[in-house]
């Protein structure tokens, strides 16, 4: 590890070596297995009458809290990770277009968190209150993210 002194601080220089088909490989092949074990888990339940629904809700993606939500929080997180790593590392780019990595990887790392701790589920709590929701706005949070994206997008 190198220590560099620069016009920005003290950072230290690390290779990071990721090769793009085993992370593509190794990402899509956890993704089949939740998936094959969300298909077992809804079977289960369907079949056992939901016997076994604490053993099931592990793995089913239709509900918070639980293994596939804890692999898409770390994903959101660990990309929003890469991305600031990006801003940090890509000098050679003007500074406008390093700050859309640095917004990027601070959004996907809200997302990340979002994900966790159902931050969009409270927001939507809030709503409900106000609003009679129902058909394609049945879950009402996605309107102020959907405004945000807009917003970002723009």
């Amino acid at each position: 590890m190198d220590k560099q002194l620069g016009s920005e601080g003290l950072f230290l220089s690390v290779p990071i070596l990721f090769s793009a088909k085993r992370v593509f490989k190794a990402l899509l092949g956890s993704i089949i297995a939740l998936h094959v074990l969300n298909l077992i888990a809804i079977l289960l339940k369907y079949y056992l009458d939901g016997r076994y629904y604490r053993l099931t809700e592990y793995f089913d993606v239709g509900i918070e809290h639980n293994i596939p939500t804890i692999y898409s929080t770390t994903q959101l997180i660990f990309a929003g990770i890469c991305a600031l790593l990006v801003f940090n590392t890509n000098h050679s780019h003007a500074l406008r277009d390093r700050y859309y990595w640095l917004v990027l990887g601070i959004l996907l790392i809200f997302l990340g968190i979002d994900e966790g701790a159902t931050i969009h589920e409270m927001i939507g709590g809030h709503f409900n209150d106000r609003f009679e929701s129902g058909g394609y706005l049945y879950w009402l949070w996605v309107i102020p993210y959907g405004v945000l994206t807009a917003w970002f997008a723009a």
